[in-house]
């Protein structure tokens, strides 16, 4: 199957995910590989991963003990729409089903490879804390700073500003995505991505809470810097990003 895979698709890399409790058997498999075809070998890299665990207990294609993934969507998606309750969103159910994925993706992708995943409604959904929809709160927050303070006046003005102590934290933040992508990509570890958003989200909010944004042009840059990586950020990881929540 492996031969099969790099003859029709012909990959610099095949990259195959399981379970750990079957690590031992895919060493059995890749040793196999490296004595029939070693250049393919070369090619394959096995990352053993944990599973997520629902409240339901395991799941079991045996025993008929399946939750499909439609299901745990469908189910984030009731509680994200329970969340916004009687607040005036435009198409408020796509908004939901968009911040339900994220959530899902969030949780799985945030995990360490190797560590089993806790699926949660409540805790994934949350606007608080390290989950997906925080980081899309924040996206949409820094949207709507934006257009309060009517961004489009401010484009094309002298970037060779001096920067206020109070932002060169969030600035350096900031000029660390390109490094933070590398870094996952080297290590196969889109956790490292998870881990700089929630953190620059972290600090974005903590920078709005403390200053005046709107009238003043570094800080509507520095808005707009974090807009684009959190967007960015987020689509690397395949999470929509939201204008509005």
């Amino acid at each position: 199957l492996n031969r099969i895979k790099f003859t029709k698709w012909n990959p610099d890399l095949s990259v195959i995910v399981t379970a750990n409790e079957i690590t031992e058997y895919f060493r059995v498999v890749l040793r196999v590989m490296e004595q029939l075809y070693p250049d393919l070998r070369k090619m394959t890299l096995h990352l053993p991963h944990g599973v997520m665990k629902l409240p339901t207990g395991k799941m079991s294609s045996r025993t008929g003990k399946v939750v499909t993934g439609e299901g745990l969507l469908d189910e984030l998606g009731r509680v994200v729409l329970a969340k916004m309750g009687k607040r005036q969103i435009a198409d408020k159910e796509q908004v939901a089903d968009r911040i339900a994925v994220g959530a899902m993706k969030w949780t799985v992708l945030r995990q360490a490879i190797g560590g089993d995943i806790v699926y949660d409604p409540e805790t994934m959904t949350n606007l608080q804390g390290d989950t997906g929809p925080y980081v899309q709160y924040t996206h949409a927050r820094a949207c709507s700073v934006l257009a309060k303070a009517k961004d489009e006046n401010d484009k094309g003005k002298n970037l060779d500003m001096v920067i206020e102590p109070s932002e060169l934290g969030l600035a350096r933040w900031v000029v660390r995505y390109p490094e933070v992508v590398a870094q996952a990509g080297r290590e196969k570890a889109p956790n490292v991505i998870v881990s700089y958003l929630y953190e620059l989200s972290s600090r974005f909010n903590s920078f709005y809470n403390e200053n005046k944004i709107a009238g003043n042009e570094s800080r509507v840059l520095m808005t707009r810097a974090v807009k684009k990586v959190l967007a960015k950020g987020l689509d690397v990881l395949g999470i929509a990003a939201p204008e509005s929540m």
